[in-house]
């Protein structure tokens, strides 16, 4: 090979490798960009929640609804990438806790959440909160209808049970 063959070679080695690092990076970027939205729309639905608890409160003055605005606001909200689900997850599951009313804090929201609204977003978390103060599916929905509806609003979301329980 010649001199002027091995430089060309090494060039394109080297473009190969800028342009290789280049595609991780915007990979990363893009990745992180998207984590950053599926956050920022997980504080959007708390806030709205936060909102309706608050609403609720100075309306009917239940003390239930602190209890609730208390734990939201320590709860840690797992939002999966669009098109991924959490093990939990079936097609009829829009979000669930483990170990309710125990020392666990978190919410987990299945793959369905990116089909739905931020106001039904919020209503679920207020649902998926009554769980992690220890209240079992009947509770649960009993206290999101009437959240929603002692702050003014309408409930947004049919749950499964919810014939059974009201």
């Amino acid at each position: 090979m010649s001199g002027e063959e091995v430089r060309v070679r090494e060039f394109f080695t080297k473009m190969v490798t800028i342009f290789g690092r280049l595609i991780v990076f915007l990979l990363l970027l893009s990745f992180t960009s998207a984590k950053a939205e599926l956050r920022e729309r997980a504080e959007k639905a708390r806030a709205i929640a936060l909102n309706v608890l608050a609403e609720g409160y100075e309306r009917r003055a239940n003390d239930l609804y602190l209890k609730l605005s208390e734990r939201l606001t320590r709860a840690k909200i797992e939002v999966p990438e669009n098109g991924i689900d959490f093990k939990h997850c079936d097609p009829q599951t829009l979000a669930y806790v483990i170990a309710p009313g125990l020392s666990h804090n978190e919410i987990y929201f299945c793959n369905r959440v990116h089909y739905i609204t931020n106001a039904q977003f919020a209503e679920s978390l207020i649902h998926e909160t009554s769980h992690l103060l220890g209240y079992n599916e009947c509770e649960a929905i009993q206290i999101e209808v009437n959240t929603m509806t002692d702050s003014g609003r309408r409930p947004l979301i049919q749950n499964l049970d919810q014939e059974n329980c009201l």
